[in-house]
């Protein structure tokens, strides 16, 4: 796993996993339904693996409604799960920017840094 080569296991920094499921060059953005089981997945397996690693899980950007569903959603997982996982609405075409809350999460650079490597994708 990428976390095990990355961390020292006797270190204590703890890490944001950050998930966009904007649309890009060739493909459309993931269901809001669709993604649910994934994100249970790598919140639980970072939960088990990586014991307190863990910061936050940032999903985005979903619409509006499914952004309250998916917070309801949210209180039928594990509440240590669950309070770790931040999920802001959006548009989700491929010119969409970062949603507005994510900036509460992430610093500038980082945002910038992920969008540079993310439009780099789209380019032959």
């Amino acid at each position: 796993m990428y976390l095990d080569r990355k961390l020292d296991r006797s270190c204590t920094e703890k890490v944001t996993v950050v998930i966009d499921i904007r649309a890009g060059q060739g493909w459309s953005n993931p269901s809001s339904v669709s993604i649910v089981p994934f994100i249970k997945l790598v919140v639980g397996l970072l939960n088990t693996y990586f014991p307190e690693r863990l910061s936050r899980c940032i999903l985005y950007p979903l619409p509006f409604t499914a952004t309250l569903l998916f917070n309801k959603a949210k209180d039928y997982l594990d509440p240590d799960t669950a309070a770790k996982i931040q999920v802001c609405s959006g548009a989700g075409s491929v010119q969409s920017p970062v949603p507005e809350k994510v900036c509460e999460f992430i610093g500038p650079k980082a945002i910038e840094c992920m969008e540079d490597r993310r439009r780099g994708l789209f380019r032959q």
